[in-house]
């Protein structure tokens, strides 16, 4: 079995299965490479297991052709920059820029500049989703953190967000783009 140590000012061993199957071991500073092998063998089925279920995830999942995900884009640019300042003056929340990016590891994100940016993958949720996203990065122009307060502010604005997150959830299981 093939895999890459990352050694790092850990404590303990840790072994992590990417999406794409590879796997890491990320190991404190001065564990021998044997103690290493030992661990990756002691967790082989575990290892296996683990691989086999991501690529089921991706073996049912969706994949959008390039003409679906064009229009997804385009739908994008059009909607939520739109959508974005509308729920900024209605919030009175200051946004300085907005992005529609390619990103496949987060819907929204705000910087501490006020930037924010949106995956056009968003555009595969409801419309009450895209605003829960758009909500919680302006919630961010605030709380730059997930504090408490930060989740209050969210749920004084939108009560349901916690389905929308579990609407987000199941994109993610459904499709591959």
């Amino acid at each position: 079995m093939t895999y890459k140590i990352t050694r790092t000012n850990r404590k303990t061993i840790a072994i992590y299965v990417r999406k794409d199957g590879a796997v890491e071991v990320r190991a404190p500073l001065r564990v021998s490479d044997k103690k290493i092998q030992e661990f990756v063998r002691e967790k082989q089925d575990w290892i296996t297991k683990t691989q086999n279920k991501i690529k089921e995830k991706v073996q049912n999942k969706q994949i959008l052709s390039i003409e679906e995900k064009n229009k997804l884009i385009e739908k994008a640019n059009e909607y939520i920059p739109n959508r974005v300042i509308a729920l900024s003056k209605q919030l009175n929340f200051p946004v300085s820029k907005i992005k529609i990016t390619s990103a496949k590891s987060y819907w929204g994100c705000c910087n501490i500049k006020n930037e924010v940016s949106f995956s056009w993958r968003l555009m595969l949720a409801t419309a009450e989703t895209i605003d829960y996203v758009i909500i919680h990065e302006l919630v961010h122009t605030k709380h730059h953190n997930h504090s408490s307060k930060f989740w209050k502010e969210v749920e004084k604005i939108m009560p349901e967000y916690k389905a929308c997150k579990e609407e987000l959830k199941q994109i993610e299981t459904m499709y591959e783009c």
